[in-house]
């Protein structure tokens, strides 16, 4: 019997990576995808990294794709709820930041609408860029 316990936890532990790695794929497809259609949009080359998920230099634009863990609570992926609370407040410290230093931090979230958010949040930037420098103060 206990054998069969053991067997059955190999199994489930199995199982949990391999959505972990499926999910882990899918995110990052998720990811390119964002940063080809502002690519295209901004007509600019980015500078690709971990945090952010990508840096357009001359736009001064940042682009975060968030996806569920920064969100919601999933023993899957943390063990607490401190877990959240520490991504939570990183994301928030990302803003400000971002915020301090001249920068528009576009943030695409994991059940949004890429072919609608992004341009969208891309024309809202340039909007604001073009009444800066009209202004000049």
């Amino acid at each position: 019997m206990l054998r069969l316990q053991e067997a059955d936890n190999v199994l489930m532990y199995s199982r949990d990576e391999l959505k972990k790695e499926l999910e882990s794929k899918k995110n990052r497809k998720f990811q390119e995808k964002c940063i080809l259609i502002a690519q295209i949009l901004l007509n600019e080359e980015p500078v690709v990294e971990y945090r952010p998920s990508a840096f357009f230099r001359s736009n001064r634009i940042a682009l975060e794709v968030q996806e569920a863990q920064h969100r919601l609570h999933n023993t899957s992926w943390y063990k607490d709820v401190k877990k959240l609370e520490d991504i939570v407040n990183r994301d928030r410290k990302k803003r400000t930041l971002c915020q301090l230093n001249g920068i528009y931090l576009l943030e695409v979230w994991y059940d949004e609408n890429l072919e609608v958010t992004i341009p969208k949040k891309i024309y809202k930037f340039r909007a604001l860029i073009d009444r800066k420098i009209f202004n000049l103060d």
